[in-house]
């Protein structure tokens, strides 16, 4: 059995939406299938929307870790360069 997760924009819940962008992010940089560059790309995209409600200011606990994994996702795309 399958469970959806309930529909949340940046709208309606922003910390939560972020924090999905944040978990997308983690997800497709571990990912195995397809091509890493590609996932490696997404993930950076998906940081920086996270990064675009998790504000020092706002969140820092979550600025940091956040920021941690983007370097972290630049860290790898050196490694196809």
């Amino acid at each position: 059995m399958t469970t959806k997760l309930p529909s949340v924009t940046e709208r309606s819940d922003k910390t939560l939406w972020a924090a999905r962008q944040h978990n997308l992010g983690v997800a497709y940089l571990e990912r195995v299938r397809g091509d890493k560059a590609d996932n490696v790309e997404r993930a950076i995209e998906h940081y920086k929307r996270a990064l675009e409600v998790f504000t020092k200011e706002a969140l820092p606990h979550d600025y940091a870790q956040t920021q941690y994994n983007l370097g972290n996702a630049y860290w790898h795309c050196a490694s196809f360069g």
